[in-house]
């Protein structure tokens, strides 16, 4: 998949929106013409999502994700569809700690950051079209006013390829598929041509009666 970068990781405290990445799991899935089934899918890989799980689950539907930054100017380059993640912090809770009760409070779990995705579905080189959930059309923003709403990755996806040997299977008919050669093969291809053969031997046939005729 061109423009994906390995070395992209994503950041642990980062996670999907259930719902959301459940809609964008279905919906990648229809675009690509693969059965879905969210009761599975959860069971599968509990919530959250985080990418990670995200790209397992997606690898799991046949289909290949990874992870590219955004590019520095304009997404005419960028295969399409491609997953915008749109940042959503989660709000934090805070208390009020004496300077006594703070000496001894445990560290702060980390806030983790919810993102949401929007499916961009046409691009060109100063605006783009996502779908966000909940949305029944694209919306239509310039490409600035985008990339300020969301994280500094892309999540490309791309029909994965067949195994070859089931690529090969697919490809080539029962007719058309070679059979060993042996008495399985040669029986078959002698009814095939049956008129032929019978044509023949009443040749040779006639031709005996002649030669024994005239001798």
């Amino acid at each position: 998949m061109q423009g994906v970068h390995q070395g992209i990781v994503a950041n642990s405290e980062e996670h999907v929106d259930t719902p959301a990445a459940l809609w964008l799991l279905a919906s990648l899935a229809g675009f690509y013409r693969q059965p879905f089934d969210a009761e599975l899918v959860i069971k599968r890989f509990p919530p959250p999502f985080d990418l990670p799980a995200l790209i397992e689950a997606l690898d799991a539907l046949g289909l290949k994700a990874g992870l590219a930054a955004w590019p520095e100017a304009g997404l005419s380059a960028l295969p399409l569809p491609a997953v915008a993640l749109l940042v959503a912090p989660a709000p934090e809770t805070t208390h009020a700690v004496t300077i006594e009760a703070a000496s001894t409070a445990s560290p702060q779990t980390p806030s983790r950051t919810t993102l949401t995705p929007a499916l961009i579905v046409q691009h060109g080189n100063d605006t783009l079209a996502w779908v966000k959930p909940g949305q029944s059309a694209p919306e239509t923003l310039a490409f600035a006013a985008a990339r300020a709403q969301a994280a500094p990755i892309l999540l490309l996806v791309a029909q994965a390829e067949p195994p070859v040997s089931e690529s090969v299977s697919r490809s080539e008919s029962p007719e058309t598929q070679k059979k060993p050669f042996g008495f399985s093969w040669f029986v078959p291809e002698l009814l095939r041509h049956k008129r032929i053969w019978r044509d023949v031997l009443l040749a040779s046939l006639a031709i005996q009666l002649v030669v024994r005729f005239i001798n």
